[in-house]
């Protein structure tokens, strides 16, 4: 859930049941442009390629490559005429699924980088991804009763499998050829702090309702002030404050389903110290206030 500019349109995901999970298989030509939406959107090209662009940059996606698109982040997505007929599998969910597991949530920051999954670059990490997802596409054909457990299962063990990507630094042959040019020692000192950080964000996922400044959570991971910020930044690609307030939304976000909360009620167990300003950062956020995304969510339930 990261901050951008509202250029682009809001689309809402059409989910069939009451599973946050929508799996299709789209075989059409036509081109999607710059949009947004509350699902975090994994697309894996079956047949034929697919170009996007992310986080401002053009990608281009081959068979079977694996791109994963943040909740709420602009991005857009085209068919090339050397493909027109191809088929794309296309999982969408909402990540609050991932964000109430403890460990998982602060992982999830971590990975805002970690966009496009190829065979030549992360190997072992791609296979693991493509057999997941295939895994879920058929798991949500499959229509037993137990699907929908099954989904959200690999949906997990998918996370896993990129948080420890990501908190290794690199894959072990990369890291093998670096070990005569210190490249041992650069990886060991990134799982150090992968290590602190998590520690930090499970701090932080369990005592959002608490005032959270940088210099106490800077001592938490036994880091000065400004070694933390930087090193924060690095890898969460957000300002400590920033990253704050968004793990307070999400938070939030779950809090506003629940009809028996009011907006005081929510606003105060998620951390913010008055309405105003959890709706001011709401909506700088998501681009609507809190009661909008109440009423947006009641009525797509009935």
């Amino acid at each position: 859930m990261f901050y951008y500019p509202p250029d682009g349109d809001y689309n809402r995901v059409p989910y069939k049941s009451n599973i946050q999970v929508l799996v299709y298989e789209n075989v059409e030509n036509e081109d999607y442009s710059m949009h947004w939406h509350t699902a975090t959107e994994i697309v894996m090209p079956l047949e034929g390629a697919y170009d996007a662009i992310l986080l401002k940059k053009k990608l281009s996606l081959r068979e079977n490559d694996i791109l994963i698109i943040p909740s709420h982040e602009l991005h857009s997505l085209s068919v090339p005429r050397s493909a027109e007929n191809g088929r794309r599998f296309i999982l969408m969910f909402e990540p609050t699924l991932l964000y109430s597991l403890s460990g998982l949530s602060g992982a999830i920051s971590v990975l805002y980088n970690l966009n496009l999954i190829t065979p030549e670059e992360m190997p072992a990490l791609y296979k693991t991804a493509r057999s997941l997802l295939l895994d879920i596409r058929d798991e949500y054909w499959q229509g037993d009763a137990l699907k929908n457990a099954a989904i959200y299962a690999k949906i997990i063990e998918l996370y896993i499998a990129l948080a420890r990507y990501y908190s290794s630094g690199k894959n072990l042959t990369e890291a093998l050829s670096e070990t005569t040019c210190g490249g041992a020692s650069k990886l060991n000192k990134r799982q150090e702090y992968v290590a602190r950080l998590n520690a930090v964000f499970e701090y932080i996922e369990n005592h959002l309702s608490e005032d959270l400044s940088l210099e106490t959570v800077a001592d938490l991971a036994n880091f000065s002030k400004f070694h933390f910020a930087r090193i924060f930044k690095e890898f969460t690609n957000l300002p400590f404050n920033r990253y704050l307030q968004q793990k307070r939304v999400e938070k939030a976000e779950a809090l506003l389903l629940n009809p028996t909360y009011s907006i005081a009620d929510v606003a105060l167990d998620a951390g913010f110290k008055s309405i105003s300003t959890f709706n001011r950062v709401f909506r700088e956020l998501k681009h609507y206030n809190p009661s909008e995304y109440k009423k947006m969510f009641t009525s797509r339930s009935k």
